[in-house]
């Protein structure tokens, strides 16, 4: 890693590990997620960071190590936080689910034989 005094020459660096990176660090982050697409979104995110703490990173001995630690923890995050999704949705699926145990629904439904249901309709009953 070259003198951080220079932050031209700090872009330029970052800029070439990236792009020498790139296609490594996203099959890296696809295989982790299980999606070529999810792959990309936690590269994005993954880069960002990166970016954002390369000059507060001092000297890094291993920048490689370092690139694919901030993916595997991206994807680790986005792992977690796809899960407590998923748990979510489905408590949220279970709670529009009726209950058998309520006795008035049950009551209700049992009630409405199809005489009742005929007289509901308004229509004539036929001769018999």
């Amino acid at each position: 890693m070259e003198s951080l005094s220079d932050p031209s020459a700090a872009i330029a660096e970052i800029d070439g590990l990236l792009a020498e990176m790139r296609p490594m660090l996203h099959r890296y982050c696809a295989r982790m997620t299980g999606s070529v697409i999810d792959g990309e979104d936690v590269l994005q995110d993954a880069l960002i960071k990166a970016v954002e703490s390369w000059a507060s990173a001092g000297a890094i001995g291993n920048p490689r190590g370092w690139l694919f630690r901030i993916a595997q923890n991206t994807a680790l995050d986005f792992l977690r936080r796809r899960n407590r999704q998923q748990r979510s949705d489905r408590a949220r699926r279970w709670d529009m689910i009726a209950d058998p145990a309520d006795t008035v629904l049950n009551r209700e439904i049992a009630g409405a034989s199809p005489a009742h249901l005929h007289a509901a309709s308004g229509r004539p009953s036929a001769p018999a």
